[in-house]
């Protein structure tokens, strides 16, 4: 079944900001800092990136789960399809990658070993203090471990639910969220500082979630099909530009609480034009670079740190320790790998599960445009 290349577009531009912030930017800090601070904080606002990503993961996965509510295999076919889409290549890092450092290291346990490996096998790493920030191989599995959960209660809230009961939900986890962040702020909480918890994350899922339910309302979609909705899309990427120039430490602790769910609407805005056909926006997201890293976005995300750390080993083979190099080396040898992966594992994944296991075929559009969005994270699965 065909993709949407413009959603594809959109993970391309969020795994470039969460790849060049890993590589490039935070090596070179002060120089970027003294270069510009503005495009410094837009560079380094990597937390946008996945922002992004939890948000169309929420639309697309959240959408799904609404237009199949009279499917009798929807349970089954949704979770054997995140199955087959998440485990393989999680599984395969849990194991071969960050099982060999747990075996072979002999860090201290408040280093490498501050969380057991075990929770990784659960999706649980989220919950011991400080984390994925011991082991660079496992950092970024703090999102996969958000977005099981989301999958794991998903289909028992959205299936069968309408519109309001879904908007109900949504906004309480929004509001819910920014309460827990907002005490964080003001209580400097150690165990919170520690932890990357589902609530802190969830809410911008949920405004995924949202705006896949809100689009199934004739008013909305007739709004969103307006000519005028074309600057509102260029207004959006602005605004979204803006607010990645502001460094949120430098807010009130109620507009940092809120400041990812202000993101998180705005990119809900670019996603929904998307959806509904903004043409100018859906040709320049369609470039084929970007759209190719939006395929390979989950491979691309869960291995660039494990590619960069190989990528400076084999630089000291040399006696080279130039970090630029470093990074250009790991890219490409991310690039190389994640095109293999899309091509022997990931896509015939999909497409088996998408085959074997399909959902009630439904008439309406709405159903055929967000199936056809096949989130790798969903995600990239991010």
């Amino acid at each position: 079944m065909k993709r949407i290349t413009p959603i594809d577009g959109l993970r391309g531009i969020a795994i470039i900001s969460v790849v060049l912030r890993h590589f490039f930017v935070d090596r070179y800090r002060p120089e970027l800092q003294r270069f510009s601070p503005v495009f410094y904080n837009i560079a380094s606002s990597y937390g946008w990136g996945v922002n992004l990503f939890f948000v169309i993961s929420g639309f697309l996965i959240g959408g799904i789960l609404i237009n199949n509510t009279k499917s009798s295999t929807a349970i089954k076919a949704f979770f054997i399809r995140r199955i087959a889409r998440i485990w393989p290549l999680y599984y395969f890092l849990v194991f071969a990658v960050i099982g060999f450092v747990y075996l072979t290291t002999d860090a201290p346990a408040g280093h490498y070993k501050a969380t057991p490996w075990w929770t990784y096998l659960v999706f649980l790493q989220n919950f011991y203090y400080n984390g994925y920030i011991g082991i660079v191989e496992g950092k970024v599995t703090w999102s996969l471990a958000i977005e099981e959960m989301f999958y794991i209660i998903a289909p028992f809230i959205l299936l069968g639910a309408g519109i309001k009961k879904v908007t109900t939900i949504s906004l309480s986890l929004i509001t819910l969220a920014i309460t827990f962040r907002y005490t964080h702020f003001i209580t400097s909480s150690q165990y919170l500082n520690g932890i990357i918890g589902f609530i802190q994350w969830v809410d911008i899922i949920a405004i995924g979630v949202l705006g896949a339910s809100i689009i199934k309302s004739q008013r909305i979609i007739s709004l969103f099909s307006h000519a005028w909705m074309e600057y509102f899309a260029v207004i959006t990427i602005f605004a979204i530009l803006l607010m990645a120039s502001i460094s949120s430490a430098t807010l009130p602790p109620l507009l940092c609480a809120a400041y990812p769910d202000i993101t998180g609407f705005l990119f809900l805005g670019v996603t929904i034009s998307l959806a509904n056909g903004n043409v100018w926006l859906g040709r320049c997201l369609s470039i084929e670079m970007l759209s190719t890293l939006g395929k390979y976005c989950y491979f691309i995300y869960l291995y660039h740190l494990v590619m960069l750390e190989h990528s400076f080993q084999l630089l000291g083979y040399f006696h080279c320790d130039n970090s630029f190099i470093g990074g250009v080396i790991g890219i490409i040898f991310t690039l190389i790998a994640a095109s293999l992966s899309w091509k022997l594992i990931e896509f015939p994944l999909i497409t088996w599960s998408r085959k074997k296991y399909p959902y009630q075929i439904r008439t309406d559009v709405t159903n055929t445009r967000e199936e056809n969005g096949l989130s790798p994270l969903a995600s990239p699965s991010l």
